[in-house]
């Protein structure tokens, strides 16, 4: 029993050391587990930062402003990132294993291969700035960071560039200097005067030529840099207008001021004052631009006095004048609210349209076209206006446009003319025009019925007539001549009395006849060289013994276009007249010639004979009109008459100036002469 228990005590004893030796077992398991799952976390902890850095680099490496552009030893692209894309325009799988002068251009291609040598040689960083092109062949400026990548062994496996696109960096950068030159100009300007850079105490920090000049001539002074504004000016408005104006400026005023200068010769400046902000946007002086405006300011005020005569004629004027727009409104002044009878309120609310002849619309709106379009520059026409009655009233409208210095329309300036009574006075003359033809178609009808009855009574004239009249003569002379034993001296005397009136009694029938000729005659128009014409008239006229006391004179006479029969019974009407009335003379003169009158030939023909009173002149074309007795000297006085009747038909005028006792000259013109302009075109008549 005591054995048995003794084994069951052992047994005990072992079982308490192996569950000891368990449960020591379990706990180092438990520790080792413990310790495998906290490296196992560390592990996942490491990978998930490696992770993460790795999204953040990338997220770096895409989002990057800056292209970063990977190369190998040999200049191949290995690595390409979004912005790298967006600035030269590739995608990543189009550059990837490509050389790198894909995006150098090749006028650069020697500069990189020194640059990229001293990379891989020298294992040290750069910085280049150089042209690069893009996919379009657009070339930009850029600036790349290069650094080496070297393995853990020091060997130089590629590069790796950071490249920064300043394309816009250089255009701001010319943009400046090209500023800053425009700056230097116009601080140098010979026509402005400019002061830069006054500090906050009045002294100068800039200035340039002109005002240096302006201060030495206005107050003797040469300006230098530093010196104080105020101490240069002489006079205590100046300082004070200097104060006033630049003091506001340094307060944070920037403003424009106007001011006049000098006493007997006045001068105009504008200024521009602003003031000067540091890059703390802090005032810290204040700068002025002024320039001489006195020729502005005097032009202004002449074209201010041009502008009130304007006013002045356009209201004032007797003449209806508008200003309309191009729109269409339009201004009128008193003269032309008179002749439509609206108030110049009232056609200021109107169109011109409104106030215008529906039937002139079309017309006017073409005009205004041709205006605007500049194929015409200015228009005259007659245009209908509907009054406020309701009347219309008929215009003469004269239109000019008005343009800018660039050519655009801004207004019409127009004038009108009420011809309303002139239009109606015109319709009334129409009227009567028609009235008239029928009147003169009536009246031409009964002309020539009483051309007839003339022609019957000429023809009777020239046969009833003459038939008693040489009764007449012959019984005269057979009683003067069977009866003369039984005649004394006062039955001949008066024989012959009834011979010599029978005879001039024929004579006057034959002249009457003749003038009344020369009105039915039919004109046939031929060149006519007058110069021969009147010397074979004279020459037909005179005997030999008759010539040789008289002095006759024919100057050079143009050719006369007319008709040749007729013209040449003026010129033997003339000449015989000449050679009549300065026969008493001792020695008589007859001259034939011709005088331009505006360019139009007048022949004359001159005689140093008896002459008579110009207080008669009125009388001596009339028919049987005489200054002179019949026993001075022969004649009917027909001739004259029948050398106007000729001139008149030609459309000439024919007229005479003398005086008693020192002759007498007849003019006449031919309106036709000089319309042949070549001798071959003239076809002058011979005298035969």
């Amino acid at each position: 029993m005591k054995r048995v228990q003794g084994l069951s005590k052992i047994k005990t004893n072992q079982v308490e050391l192996i569950i000891k030796d368990l449960e020591e077992a379990r706990r180092a398991s438990l520790n080792l587990i413990e310790d495998l799952t906290d490296e196992i976390e560390k592990r996942k902890a490491a990978e998930r930062d490696l992770i993460i850095s790795r999204q953040r680099m990338m997220l770096h490496f895409e989002q990057t402003p800056l292209a970063i552009i990977d190369f190998d030893p040999n200049g191949n692209i290995i690595e390409w990132n979004t912005s790298a894309s967006l600035i030269f325009g590739y995608t990543h799988e189009e550059v990837i294993g490509k050389f790198m002068t894909l995006i150098v251009p090749e006028n650069v291609w020697e500069y990189i291969d020194g640059v990229w040598e001293s990379l891989i040689t020298q294992k040290g960083g750069t910085r280049s700035s150089n042209e690069n092109i893009t996919k379009d062949g657009r070339i930009i400026n850029c600036e790349w960071f290069n650094t080496p990548l070297v393995d853990p062994s020091g060997i130089i496996i590629g590069v790796s560039s950071l490249i920064l696109d300043i394309t816009e960096q250089k255009k701001a950068e010319a943009d400046l200097k090209k500023t800053q030159l425009i700056l230097k100009a116009t601080l140098n300007s010979p026509v402005e005067m400019i002061i830069l850079a006054i500090d906050m105490d009045y002294n100068y920090l800039s200035f340039n030529d002109v005002h240096k000049a302006v201060m030495r001539s206005a107050y003797g002074i040469t300006v230098e840099a530093g010196m104080n504004l105020l101490e240069c000016m002489i006079g205590e408005d100046d300082i004070l207008n200097a104060k006033e104006n630049y003091g506001r400026a340094m307060k944070g005023e920037s403003f424009i001021t106007i001011q006049e200068y000098g006493d007997k010769v006045r001068s105009y400046y504008e200024s521009f004052y602003n003031p000067i902000r540091n890059e703390k946007e802090e005032i810290v002086g204040a700068t002025a631009f002024a320039r001489d405006i006195t020729k502005r300011i005097e032009s202004e005020l002449a074209l201010k006095v041009s502008e009130e005569k304007f006013r002045n004629l356009f209201e004032h004027s007797p003449v209806g004048k508008s200003i309309t727009s191009v729109d269409g409104s339009i201004n009128v002044n008193g003269a032309f609210c008179n002749v439509l009878g609206y108030t110049e309120d009232e056609l200021k609310s109107k169109n011109w349209k409104e106030i215008s002849h529906p039937e002139d619309n079309k017309m006017t709106d073409e005009i205004v076209q041709s205006l605007l379009k500049g194929e015409i520059g200015n228009a005259r026409f007659e245009k209908r206006y509907i009054h406020k009655n309701g009347s219309t009233v008929f215009t003469d409208v004269s239109t000019y446009l008005q343009r800018d210095n660039d050519g655009k329309p801004q207004y019409f300036i127009t004038s009108i003319i009420d011809i309303t009574d002139r239009k109606n006075a015109e319709s009334q003359i129409i009227r009567l025009n028609e009235s008239l033809e029928q009147r003169v178609i009536e009246r031409t009808a009964q002309l020539e019925a009483a051309n007839k009855e003339l022609e019957a009574f000429s023809y009777s004239v020239s046969h009833d007539l003459r038939a008693p009249l040489r009764a007449i003569h012959g019984f005269t002379r057979i009683l003067r001549e069977d009866c003369k034993d039984l005649l004394d001296e006062e039955g001949k005397r008066i024989c012959g009395i009834i011979e010599a009136s029978s005879v001039h009694m024929g004579q006057l029938i034959d002249d009457l006849l003749s003038f009344s000729r020369i009105g039915r005659t039919e004109i046939n128009c031929s060149g006519i060289d007058m110069t021969k014409m009147a010397n074979t008239v004279y020459n037909e006229l005179l005997t030999t013994e008759e010539k040789k006391r008289i002095k006759f004179t024919v100057r050079k006479l143009p050719v006369a276009i007319g008709d040749f029969a007729t013209i040449r019974q003026v010129m033997i009407n003339l000449i015989s007249n000449a050679i009549k009335y300065s026969a008493k003379m001792e020695t008589p003169e007859i001259e034939v010639g011709c005088e331009k009158n505006n360019s139009t030939p007048v022949y004359y023909v001159k005689d140093n004979g008896v002459g008579f009173d110009m207080q008669y002149v009125k009388k001596l074309f009339g028919v049987f009109q005489r200054l002179h007795s019949s026993k001075e000297f022969e004649g009917n006085g027909v001739g004259l008459a029948i050398v106007q009747r000729i001139i008149h038909r030609h459309g000439g005028e024919v007229w005479a100036e003398a005086e008693v006792g020192k002759g007498a000259t007849f003019y006449f013109t031919l309106p036709v002469v000089g319309n042949l302009k070549k001798e071959s075109d003239i076809i002058t008549k011979s005298m035969v």
